[in-house]
């Protein structure tokens, strides 16, 4: 099941999302106030009664008035860094990889949206991720890369709505960017 949200007196958003842990044979329900980590709880239950739960759980949040986040409110973060060579080294490759594995962990707690990957070309790793609230996804991913010794220093972090073609804004960088390009 996908992520449901709702707007509340036009200003807080919620979500609501569940999912099936094949491996411990539990459901996870995981809701809370996008931004902030959110509560979960897991019941035990086969994969056969996972799919009911699943559409009772979607049912009873689309009546609460939860409902998919609009794909032209989405917004793409990217967050960058400069690398020495033109593909990257090992440690580039690494610093890719962990970033990912963290700002995916550290958005979904949040409600705030997923990280689709990183590529590496051009002396530049670029790590990208779809969200939900663009100022607290912004917050949340320098809290993540500074708690986690990821290099804030280093990275430029910008945002454009999913649906434009423009350019991106740069919301975070330590050192001034006159011009901020993906490629």
């Amino acid at each position: 099941m996908e992520t449901l949200y709702k707007l509340v007196n036009d200003q807080e958003l919620y979500y609501k999302e569940m999912w099936y842990d094949s491996e411990r044979k539990v459901v996870v329900t995981h809701w809370g106030k996008v931004g902030f980590t959110g509560k979960h709880e897991e019941f035990p239950m086969s994969s056969t009664e996972a799919e009911h739960f699943a559409r009772g759980f979607e049912s009873s949040a689309r009546n609460e008035g939860y409902a998919e986040f609009p794909e032209e409110k989405q917004v793409v973060v990217v967050i960058q860094f400069p690398m020495k060579s033109n593909n990257g080294n090992k440690r580039d490759k690494w610093l890719g990889a962990k970033c990912s594995d963290y700002l995916q962990n550290h958005l979904a707690c949040r409600g705030l949206g997923l990280c689709e990957g990183e590529n590496l070309e051009n002396k530049k790793l670029n790590i990208f991720c779809i969200v939900v609230d663009e100022d607290r996804a912004v917050s949340s991913i320098k809290t993540c890369l500074k708690t986690y010794r990821l290099d804030l220093t280093r990275a430029i972090i910008a945002a454009r709505r999913y649906d434009e073609d423009g350019e991106f804004r740069v919301r975070y960088s330590l050192k001034p960017v006159a011009e901020f390009s993906l490629v």
